[in-house]
């Protein structure tokens, strides 16, 4: 038996609300969460078999020094599109490449690079 059965992204984030309205965009959903004094401190999202953990940055916060890219599949990559950019986000153009799957870039509010791609 593996010694890894999942993995979770981990992302400290400057705004953790900010994050769960942008992340529900993709069709992530709350599954838990801890609220302090100051708001939400930390939550674990889920979209299908995806996962993702955010949680308020303990120092300030340089959104253009992530260099975590995250990458995510989509079920339809145009409609997906079409669903962000019709909600103000500014996905970039559907791109083809030879050897990788058609993929848009998205950059969430703390600047980390996500990957959009169609299915395999």
């Amino acid at each position: 038996m593996p010694d890894i059965v999942n993995l979770l992204p981990y992302l400290h984030v400057a705004d953790v609300e900010r994050s769960l309205v942008f992340y529900a965009l993709l069709g992530f959903e709350v599954h838990a969460r801890v609220v302090d004094d100051e708001g939400v401190a930390w939550a674990r999202l889920h979209s299908h078999g995806a996962g993702l953990m955010v949680a308020r940055a303990d120092a300030p916060f340089d959104p253009g020094a992530q260099a975590v890219l995250l990458y995510l599949y989509a079920q339809n990559l145009e409609a997906t599109r079409d669903r962000l950019i019709a909600a103000g986000l500014a996905p970039g153009p559907i791109e083809a490449q030879a050897a990788a799957p058609r993929r848009m870039r998205l950059d969430d509010p703390d600047g980390y690079g996500l990957l959009i791609a169609a299915p395999v």
